[in-house]
């Protein structure tokens, strides 16, 4: 949790910055905006949810990255791996850090970097991580290797594999644990393995069969030649011990793995020219004696990934990621709809150069690509995440464009996806200038006006202009339109005319978010029983959807079925565990159940993760009404992380509310000698002080941190305030006590013995 600026008045309601999120309304357009801040290459990127650049060259210190990895994790999350190469693009044994990052919102945000292992040097490094998802609730599986590169590698010194393992799915690791001795070198378990030179595990992803094994495809050089073969290594036990498998290809890269309907295991092999395959009939013990080329698969030698996946009409795919071709570009995908036999569709997803990728299923069903791409110079690499849906994918929802190609809205939309919102507008007022019955203009002009802009009655205005102006034809985009006046009368406080915007959307192009926005307007009148009904459609129509889990959730609550409400909460936190509000509505039945334990700890657990007004106001109920167990619960949080102001603020706050005010002297003293003189929060924290003193009957103290809160207050409205409240004090002092414990206070507040 980041550190607060201290409020004025003991858990007052914290402002929060509007922010423009209306991609829930833009997917059904395929118009979702790019996380990315360059505007990329003037391509098409009609069709994808989400195009997020995670890593370019020059960020972070390091001068490039490479090898991707991606995997689902248990709770719906994205974890990704990615080699930091900081000082060249070039293999081990150069000096390189393993970075791992996560995402809970399908890859449209990505936390900050967390190093799985770091190099110190030339010959200390790591890299070509594979990620798999274990048997274990939360867990996650890394390999990688460090130290001596591939072709430097000898029998006496050998390349290192190294194992760490996450149970919170991606969030924390355990240290690189060796596990070389099962593959080879000296200590090998396999004594005939210990004469090999060198093995890796190809980078991306790792394999879980049906049966629970977790499965990587190694190469491995088994004497001083400079070429590989592949060997399976498989582990029945959620990677605690390894095995071998025999050889899979006598002549072989890198390699992946999937399982096919019947239990076969089909390995993809990196060749020049064409990818070569080879299938196991024993869950990837022995292979056959032979390898066959795919014809279809037209590509360099490069590492992609290959995943199997169930396409929304229930039909299995397999899905490839590869360049096509002879070069290292156009990353594409191939699909194969007969389990490998043939790959009759390819899609071009990134067509200028790129190279390595990874694959993984989402858990709504779309698709994602973790890649290498070159788009500005061709040579260093960005490491690039991005979602689109099977059904774009086989060309099933190629819906006719109604759109206008005219060249300021060209470029206004562009613009509006790259988030380039200042630039975007201006390109729509010259569009609109030229040509003002262009309804699709209007409706991003809308859009603008209400966050961009906050003029809300020209934001109404353009949606109204969109929706007359936009072709009753497309009926995608109209839905968007009346969706969008819907979300804009709802901010104007006009409940009816938003209903009846949502209704409209809903008759054009049912959608999980249309339901949800007019599901909450019934709910708003507790109306629960229309309410659910469309939380309900919501969630039929995208059972993934958390939104609409969540208000399902909302409705039990609405009813009073409490019990209910916390089984549905329960889901949602497990699949996302990082949303404050699942934590607020659980803890609203818990205080409508009389369970304060669990209501302190759930407010807690909200305000943990970030400032949500709502959590500090029932912060400040529970001061009241289950003060012990709030106490406990921030006491313990501030043990574990003592630096955190929050927790400190929190914490006096409580106090001071209870009426406890030595005890909450003694925490704002501790934020007041925190901060460095001259700052907001120094201010505040005298004022609260003096607060207290004054409470206790110390009129001396509390005139002395008001006189120093005024003299630290830079903002001359607040140095007026704590003016008034100075001279309040001077006139209305309160009876002075000396007593025992007032004396220990003043003494353990001023550090007197």
């Amino acid at each position: 949790m980041r550190n607060q600026t201290y409020l004025r008045h003991a858990l007052e309601s914290i402002g929060t910055c509007k922010l423009l999120i209306i991609c829930l309304l833009l997917i059904p357009l395929g118009l979702c905006a790019q996380s990315s801040t360059s505007a990329g290459p003037s391509i098409s990127r009609q069709g994808f949810l989400t195009r997020t650049t995670i890593y370019g060259p020059g960020d972070h210190n390091s001068k490039n990255y490479r090898i991707p990895a991606i995997v689902t994790a248990g709770d719906g999350s994205l974890v990704v791996a990615t080699d930091k190469r900081k000082y060249n693009d070039i293999d081990l044994p150069e000096d390189i850090d393993i970075l791992v990052n996560r995402s809970n919102d399908g890859g449209r945000t990505w936390s900050k970097p967390y190093t799985l292992a770091e190099g110190t040097g030339v010959g200390h490094g790591f890299g070509d991580c594979a990620l798999v998802r274990t048997n274990e609730e939360g867990g996650l599986i890394a390999v990688f290797v460090g130290g001596v590169g591939f072709w430097q590698s000898r029998p006496d010194n050998p390349l290192r594999t190294y194992l760490c393992r996450s149970r919170d799915n991606g969030r924390t690791w355990s240290k690189p644990k060796d596990i070389t001795h099962f593959i080879l070198g000296p200590d090998c378990v396999i004594p005939e393995h210990r004469s090999w030179w060198s093995s890796f595990f190809a980078s991306g992803a790792g394999l879980r069969t049906s049966s629970g094994r977790l499965m990587f495809v190694a190469a491995v050089r088994e004497d001083s030649l400079w070429m590989a073969c592949n060997y399976v290594f498989y582990s029945d036990d959620d990677g605690e011990t390894w095995q071998c498998s025999q050889k899979a290809s006598p002549k072989g890269d890198e390699a992946k793995v999937v399982e096919l309907s019947d239990g076969r295991i089909l390995m993809s092999i990196r060749a020049e020219g064409h990818r070569l395959y080879n299938i196991s009939e024993d869950g990837g013990v022995t292979w056959s004696d032979t390898t066959s080329v795919w014809p279809e698969l037209e590509a360099p030698a490069c590492n992609g990934d290959i995943i199997r996946c169930t396409a929304p009409n229930g039909r299995m795919l397999l899905l490839h990621s590869l360049p096509y071709g002879k070069e290292r570009k156009d990353v594409s995908i191939f699909v194969s709809f007969d389990e490998g036999k043939t790959w009759p569709v390819r899609r071009t997803i990134v067509p200028y150069p790129s190279a390595y990728s990874s694959l993984c299923q989402l858990p709504d069903g779309t698709i994602g690509l973790y890649v290498e791409e070159a788009f500005n110079d061709g040579v260093n690499y960005s490491m690039v995440f991005y979602n689109f849906s099977l059904e774009w994918l086989l060309g099933e929802e190629r819906h006719k464009s109604y759109e206008p190609t005219t060249p300021y809205y060209t470029q206004a939309r562009q613009y509006f996806i790259n988030q380039d919102y200042a630039t975007a507008y201006k390109y729509l007022e010259k569009e609109l200038a030229e040509h003002p019955k262009n309804g699709y203009a209007w409706f991003y002009k809308g859009w603008l006006d209400m966050y961009h802009k906050d003029a809300l009655l020209e934001s109404l205005h353009a949606f109204n202009q969109a929706v007359k102006r936009i072709t009753r034809k497309d009926k995608v985009f109209l839905s968007t339109a009346y969706s969008g006046r819907g979300v804009a009368n709802r901010t104007a406080g006009d409940l009816k005319a938003a209903y009846a915007d949502y209704t409209k959307a809903l008759k054009l192009y049912p959608n999980p978010q249309d339901y949800i926005n007019r599901g909450e307007w019934y709910y708003s009148l507790g109306k629960y029983t229309e309410a659910g009904d469309d939380f309900f459609a919501a969630l039929k129509l995208d059972s993934n959807n958390m939104d609409a889990w969540y208000s399902v959730g909302k409705y039990y609550y609405g009813i009073k079925d409490y019990g209910k409400c916390l089984e549905w909460l329960a889901d949602c936190i497990t699949r996302y565990p990082d949303y404050s509000d699942y934590y607020l509505l659980r803890a609203l039945c818990y205080r409508n159940m009389h369970d304060y334990d669990h209501v302190a700890k759930n407010v807690v657990q909200a305000l943990s993760i970030d400032d949500n007004s709502k959590a500090v106001t029932m912060l400040r109920e529970l001061a009241d009404s289950a003060y012990h167990q709030t106490i406990t619960e921030l006491e313990a949080r501030h043990l574990d992380d003592p630096n955190n102001t929050g927790w400190i603020y929190y914490i006096a706050a409580v106090h001071e509310i209870e009426g406890e005010y030595g005890k909450a002297l003694l925490m704002y003293k501790k934020l007041y000698d925190m901060d460095e003189k001259g700052s907001r929060s120094k201010s505040a924290a005298a004022e609260r002080i003096a607060a207290c003193w004054w409470q206790l009957g110390d009129n001396d103290n509390a005139i002395r941190f008001l006189e120093e809160a005024i003299a630290l207050e830079e903002d001359k409205d607040e140095k007026a305030k704590i003016s008034s409240e100075l001279e309040y004090v001077r006139e209305h002092s309160r009876d002075y006590q000396k007593n025992e414990e007032l004396e220990s206070i003043r003494k353990a507040f001023f550090g007197e013995n």
